[in-house]
């Protein structure tokens, strides 16, 4: 008999050393995912001022970022449910009642900067998780559009130039398409200094250009125009075009030796000019 409650108490010690192995291992992980996700989230924060300078170097790299916050937060709330479940089952005669407060992030670098107190009978979090899911949102909403209206903008100057210049129809490009100034009111919402200002002001620079002495090329128009009057209106768009190509090399030029240019809409310049504005510069003056 006595035996028998031996063996017991032993198998019973045995039992809740492993669910107190058990509760440190749960208790560690809920730690270090938390500080993980913490972690990730002051970078964030400390990349940019403000939230303008996100959005204008808003790339994959950023989104994955993002998405690794709530995910090792949602991690750590899993391992801190598993501690709270296994503590209640251990032998104490006084149990400590363990509550988790999920705070939200609602401020730009002004929230879930704060560390937490994982010891506390209410322990206080910030809530990465349910900030990762709003940021991306956002960034959706705001950079998603932005990236869509100015690719597809210049796309459509990439597209027209090329019939324009290198095909024999009679072609007379509709400016309004390129949507000139809502590109660079948008561009200007996020930097009213950007680089990407002056390229797209060479872009609709060129369109004119084509409309005005390509389109009569290749419908046989100008030949019908005054030779003084083709001069003097040749030299008013090659004066202005011109202009727009110095600009474009002293654009290419800050690119390459400023940070923040490169950083400011790098996706465009990576995605769209894979040689980067100076490449674009050379072959507009070649005439590509």
């Amino acid at each position: 008999m006595i035996r028998q409650r031996v063996d017991g108490l032993y198998d019973s010690v045995l039992v809740h050393t492993d669910r107190y192995q058990e509760l440190l291992e749960n208790y560690d992980k809920a730690v270090q995912k938390y500080l993980t996700s913490r972690e990730g989230f002051v970078a964030i924060n400390n990349s940019s001022n403000n939230l303008r300078g996100l959005f204008l170097t808003a790339d994959q790299a950023l989104e994955e970022a993002i998405d690794r916050v709530g995910q090792d937060f949602d991690s750590s709330m899993y391992y801190l449910e598993r501690y709270r479940e296994i503590y209640q089952r251990m032998p104490h005669n006084r149990k400590r009642q363990v509550s988790v407060n999920r705070k939200q992030i609602e401020h730009f670098r002004m929230n879930g900067i704060t560390p937490s107190n994982f010891l506390a009978d209410e322990i206080e979090v910030w809530d990465y998780g349910q900030w990762s899911k709003d940021f991306r949102q956002l960034l959706k909403e705001e950079v998603d559009g932005l990236k869509q209206e100015i690719t597809e903008a210049y796309r459509f100057f990439l597209t027209t130039n090329r019939r324009m210049l290198h095909g024999e129809e009679c072609l007379q490009a509709n400016l309004e398409n390129l949507k000139l100034q809502r590109i660079i009111n948008l561009v200007t919402k996020y930097d009213n200094q950007s680089i990407l200002i002056d390229v797209f002001s060479y872009v609709g620079h060129k369109l004119e250009f084509g409309n005005k002495f390509v389109y009569e090329k290749n419908c046989n128009i100008i030949d019908n125009l005054p030779s003084d009057d083709i001069i003097s209106r040749k030299a008013r768009a090659f004066q202005n075009i011109y202009g727009s190509w110095t600009s474009v090399d002293s654009t290419a030029r800050l690119i390459l030796e400023s940070p923040r240019n490169q950083n400011n809409f790098s996706w465009f310049y990576d995605g769209e000019m894979p040689e980067g504005a100076a490449g674009f510069s050379d072959r507009q003056k070649a005439g590509k």
